[in-house]
């Protein structure tokens, strides 16, 4: 499994504009007058202007002849970088898939036109963000419902399920479909096996910071990018010789066992909006690069959580 990620790597984390971008986006063209007839590449005709176009994401401009009445103008609509994009240099240093895909390409989200003065045309027409889902920043507190983490400690494997955690994370919208993340959150969790003595207590700690680049398709929001983990076990047998002390057994049979783990890996998430404010998650963190001194293999944590997002600047 470690390799398989290992693999996947370079292709998760240096295609985000493939992964992400759809084969089309769209731009509205805003036009004074009102009610202009729109000539696409000269081949389609669209009635009429301030309304969104679809248009197929190239590295070629898109010419667009607007006409009212006796007044014509034709525009090209140059293509630019989509910024999603830019998360591969962030993240990591080949960007072979997206160089080669036409999606790594977007167009502006809106085109105004002046019929009246072409030399006041093509500036950008300045959309209001209309609702929460689409405020430039939000603040968030996650709870989850599940914890669960699973790790390799020789000579077995480990799986263990929970629900005290928490995590706090903020948002900032790149445009209304696409926003970068940060994360951070924790979780302890304790079992006790035994009735009687001597029993054993295993506490178990995750402390994670994350960032990723999201995805709005209608209610669900996608989101891959990287983490950073550090997660600690230990567990610990005592006996005791009556019930009103314990004590503490240095015995081979009987001694702490300790694992530590920390490093890098990746962050998936998905989402889906309950209401305004109120999301439902689920969130898979596998650790890639284990860099403690002691490192003991493989590790991943997922969890499914409740988030509450917060607006607290609002774009005009």
């Amino acid at each position: 499994m470690y390799r398989l990620y290992l693999l996947l790597l370079p292709v998760l984390l240096g295609s985000c504009a493939t992964i992400f971008n759809s084969t089309y986006t769209t731009t509205q063209i805003v036009t004074n007058p009102t009610a202009a007839k729109m000539v696409i590449n000269g081949v389609d005709t669209l009635c009429c202007s301030n309304k969104v176009i679809v248009l197929k994401r190239s590295s070629a401009p898109v010419k667009i002849d607007i006409i009212k009445d006796s007044l014509k103008q034709t525009v090209q609509v140059l293509p630019k970088t989509s910024p999603i994009f830019y998360l591969n240099a962030l993240y990591y240093p080949f960007f072979i898939v997206d160089l080669l895909n036409d999606k790594r390409y977007t167009y502006p989200e809106e085109v105004y036109v002046d019929l009246y003065n072409p030399q006041n045309s093509y500036q950008p027409y300045q959309k209001k963000w209309k609702d929460n889902k689409d405020k430039p920043i939000n603040i968030g507190l996650s709870i989850p419902i599940i914890n669960g983490y699973y790790y390799s400690s020789n000579p077995k494997n480990n799986r263990m399920f929970g629900t005290l955690g928490l995590a706090l994370h903020s948002e900032y919208y790149l445009n209304t479909k696409q926003y970068f993340s940060a994360g951070l959150g924790g979780l302890e969790h304790n079992d006790w096996w035994g009735w009687h003595y001597p029993f054993t207590v295993t506490h178990r700690r995750l402390l994670y910071i994350n960032t990723r680049i999201n995805q709005r398709v209608n209610h669900l929001n996608f989101g891959a990018g990287l983490s950073y983990q550090q997660f600690n076990t230990e567990k610990t047998v005592y006996v005791g010789s009556n019930s009103w002390g314990l004590t503490y057994h240095e015995d081979t049979a009987f001694r702490i066992a300790k694992q530590y783990n920390e490093g890098l890996g990746l962050n998936l998430s998905v989402q889906y909006q309950l209401s305004r404010n109120f999301y439902l998650g689920t969130m898979f963190q596998p650790l890639l690069l284990n860099t403690a001194p002691a490192a003991k293999g493989y590790m991943h944590y997922m969890n499914v959580d409740i988030i509450f997002k917060l607006p607290v600047w609002n774009r005009k």
